[in-house]
């Protein structure tokens, strides 16, 4: 059985522009990333899945990094994680038992310890996936839509108005690593569900990047860690 971690890094990003080698605190995000996953010291290989040469081109002068040629139909807008990931096991011939990590290329703030200590966390667990998320720092339930001239449209949540520590706390996803073996990748199982295990990051220990904004918001995170 081998610690394998899985990058997958298409460089067809729209809101950012080559969002995957794009510099952050002057390297390329990527980079940054994999040099966190090289210092955890827990992968027998690492791989970076993309179908762009610029991409290739960036991470070819990290130490034991393999490629993955990734085909253009599980390149778009559309194709999900999961069924990259299952591209890759079967390419590379990955083994069923195999643990490996999806770790995505601008997982900014991912620090080797937190992917040393997770990987004990899988191991000693019976879930099919352990995962990242964060908690909604205010209740999601008591939440409301407004359209463009700011006002309400849509208020269908009956808890509105109900104090906060009334209300269960609500996670979302954070995006940045994915656990699980082989076999899960293989059968694209589900990872949001209720018997799988995460690692709980607090409000400032991740950030998602989605445009140019979350970016700035991250690299002053990352500086002052």
């Amino acid at each position: 059985m081998a610690n394998i971690a899985i990058i997958p890094a298409r460089g067809g990003s729209k809101r950012i522009l080559k969002k995957n080698i794009k510099l952050f605190l002057g390297e390329p995000i990527i980079n940054r990333v994999l040099r966190q996953v090289i210092l955890s010291n827990i992968f027998d290989q690492v791989i970076v899945s993309t179908d762009d040469i610029s991409i290739m081109q960036v991470v070819s002068d990290s130490h034991n990094i393999d490629i993955h040629s990734r085909s253009s139909d599980l390149s778009d807008d559309h194709t999900g994680t999961q069924a990259v990931i299952q591209n890759v096991c079967y390419e590379m011939n990955l083994n069923d038992y195999d643990n490996i990590c999806c770790i995505y290329p601008t997982a900014a703030l991912l620090r080797a310890k937190t992917l040393v200590e997770t990987l004990s966390k899988f191991n000693k667990s019976n879930s099919d996936f352990l995962f990242s998320v964060k908690r909604f720092e205010h209740p999601i339930q008591r939440g409301f839509c407004i359209n463009d001239v700011n006002k309400i449209i849509s208020n269908e949540s009956a808890r509105t108005f109900e104090r906060t520590q009334d209300i269960n706390e609500v996670y979302f996803d954070a995006g940045y690593f994915y656990w699980g073996s082989g076999r899960v990748w293989k059968a694209q199982k589900s990872i949001i569900n209720h018997s799988n295990e995460v690692f709980v990051y607090g409000p400032l220990d991740s950030w998602d990047i989605d445009d140019i904004e979350d970016w700035t918001v991250a690299e002053k995170l990352a500086s002052l860690l």
